[in-house]
């Protein structure tokens, strides 16, 4: 039997499930992690207002823009940590393979922050957001991704 883990995820949350192939049980959730900031407003995220700069012709501009958006920031640092706890999963062997569903952007920050054991198990990744489908429309998705020429092969 091969198990696996499918990561559904957005810059906000991110929901581990376990699979096993060959086990008429639905999937299971091992995993929810919630980023709050990931769904905040940037005047949420950003402590107070910035200085700015007259730049000639009666206009202003922001004298500490900041070079990386605070939404991105947020969503680099929860890429991170949900990497980190794939990777920990990875090292303990608690899955054979692993699925990544996620909006494309989050999904390219997901992928560079897997290490390399976490990163080999990866046979498939979904750019899409279903961190807001429920899980048992997720489940439908689930047998489809896994019954995928190659994919649910014995380990």
């Amino acid at each position: 039997m091969k198990t696996f883990w499918i990561v559904v995820a957005d810059a906000g949350r991110a929901v581990v499930l376990r699979k096993v192939v060959g086990h008429h049980e639905a999937a299971t959730i091992v995993h929810d992690l919630e980023n709050p900031a990931g769904r905040m407003h940037t005047s949420e995220l950003v402590s107070d207002g910035r200085g700015r700069v007259e730049t000639g012709g009666g206009t202003m501009q922001s004298a500490m823009d900041p070079r990386t958006d605070p939404h991105e920031q947020k969503a680099v640092v929860f890429s991170r940590e949900v990497g980190k706890m794939l990777d920990v999963g990875a090292d303990r062997h608690e899955f054979d393979s692993l699925i990544l569903v996620a909006p494309a952007h989050f999904l390219g920050l997901l992928k560079s922050h897997l290490g390399r054991v976490a990163g080999k198990k990866v046979v498939m990744s979904r750019a899409k957001d279903l961190t807001h489908a429920a899980l048992p429309d997720l489940e439908g998705h689930i047998d489809e991704w896994i019954r995928q020429p190659g994919i649910a092969l014995d380990a």
